[in-house]
């Protein structure tokens, strides 16, 4: 659970944690782009996810944490992408206006 903390100390940390994750994602990048998949599934095995789950509580404080505004847009733009797949899994070719001047279509 997130807890209170000294600002300077947050902003100290969150430098050394970021260099850290820069470090490790150049790894992964570079790693994924000599061996592909074999370095995903290496990769895969030492992630675990207790350490990666995310508590209902923890959730309902990061939505309410961000701009209600940016939920909304994360929300909508989730909702086309599904409608888009929808529509993309249905037809060989199609074409609909999702929203006033938005039309999405594919011709496969």
């Amino acid at each position: 659970m997130w807890k209170a903390v000294e600002v300077d100390a947050w902003i100290a940390g969150r430098r050394s944690s970021l260099e850290e994750a820069r470090a490790t994602v150049t790894d992964i990048i570079r790693r994924v782009g000599s061996d592909g998949d074999t370095a995903l599934r290496q990769l895969s095995r030492h992630v675990e996810l207790r350490e990666i789950a995310v508590t209902d509580e923890e959730r309902r404080a990061a939505y309410d944490a961000v701009d209600a505004k940016i939920v909304e847009s994360l929300t909508r733009a989730k909702e086309r992408i599904e409608r888009f797949h929808q529509l993309q899994r249905s037809r060989d070719l199609w074409m609909e206006e999702v929203e006033p001047g938005i039309v999405l279509g594919m011709k496969t």
